[in-house]
């Protein structure tokens, strides 16, 4: 029988009710009622944040949607609003469980006709709330199919879109690209690390496609995944990445991409300051020599400046 590591299974001698399987299309009444008894138990025994959560979904769902087909239909949207744990729970009082093709599978969110379609990870990775991602990969990994490196760095079809209605867009990505982008780095690589594997520099050092910017202003087309982060508020997470495999950052891995930057959107003043960014003191000051009058003239990049020329310093006693 599937289990649900969220929410402990109810007794089902005490509540038989919680587990009648539901009918298809033509039986939703059969579903209502599963759904009624599902809100009642929610009601009377869960904590008011549980039960919360669990209304939630089952208003969201749709109370007559509760078949595991539909469940896993709308998958793309449950995770987008962060209630895979409770998709998880309802599957499992019907003896299912939540697959690794189900998440992957692009779908329509809207469930009518596709103008647009995500996979279920993928609107679980651009989630900005932060834990939608993390939930998703505790689901996976309690269901005996956790997210794995090679599901986080592999290519896939993640969304398409029609535009005009009758010409279709087939964008293909990755988890740790797009995660990046929307500052979820730090995410990802705690999934990753739930099946016991590693990211490490060679990973940063990827360069981010065209299709994979699609629908970001803050990230340019071929600029590495650190340099991403860095411009999305994610850094924090290369920095653990790159301290915990003993590895930095130096020159060479960084000046091309604030080639092509923008001072606007890039704090430059952070990755120069940062314990993970070590070169010679030479090799230092010939990156500012060529770096844009916008990023010298700022007090808070000279003041780093300052910190990594100190660093480079060092370096050179070595």
């Amino acid at each position: 029988m599937a289990e649900s590591k969220a929410y402990e299974l109810p007794d089902k001698k005490k509540f038989p009710e919680l587990y009648k399987k539901t009918g298809g299309l033509f039986k939703r009444k059969d579903t209502t009622k599963l759904s009624e008894a599902i809100a009642s138990y929610a009601r009377e025994n869960l904590t008011a944040k549980d039960a919360t959560n669990l209304l939630n979904f089952l208003n969201g769902q749709g109370h007559e949607n509760l078949s595991p087909s539909q469940i896993k239909y709308n998958l793309t949207k449950t995770c987008d609003k962060g209630y895979v744990r409770e998709a998880e729970f309802v599957l499992a009082l019907q003896g299912k469980k939540i697959e690794k093709k189900d998440i992957l599978k692009v779908k329509d969110i809207d469930n009518r006709h596709i103008k647009s379609a995500y996979s279920a990870i993928c609107k679980a990775t651009e989630n900005k709330d932060g834990n939608h991602l993390i939930l998703l990969g505790e689901a996976m990994r309690d269901a005996g199919t956790p997210i794995t490196k090679n599901d986080i760095m592999e290519r896939k079809s993640y969304y398409k879109f029609s535009f005009p209605i009758d010409k279709k867009h087939d964008l293909k990505g990755r988890v740790l690209a797009i995660a990046t982008m929307n500052g979820n780095l730090d995410n990802v690589k705690t999934i990753v690390e739930m099946n016991g594997e590693k990211l490490g520099k060679k990973d940063l050092m990827l360069s981010i496609s065209h299709d994979e910017i699609y629908g970001s202003i803050h990230s340019k087309t071929n600029e590495s995944i650190a340099f991403s982060a860095l411009r999305n508020n994610s850094f924090d997470a290369v920095e653990q990445i790159l301290t915990e495999e003993g590895t930095s950052l130096c020159v060479n891995d960084v000046l091309s991409d604030f080639m092509r930057g923008e001072a606007f959107y890039t704090p430059l003043g952070k990755l120069l300051a940062s314990p993970v960014f070590k070169d010679s003191s030479k090799n230092i000051e010939e990156m500012w020599e060529q770096l844009p009058d916008d990023y010298k003239n700022s007090t808070i990049n000279q003041k780093a400046y300052n910190i990594a020329i100190g660093k480079g310093k060092v370096n050179d006693l070595k």
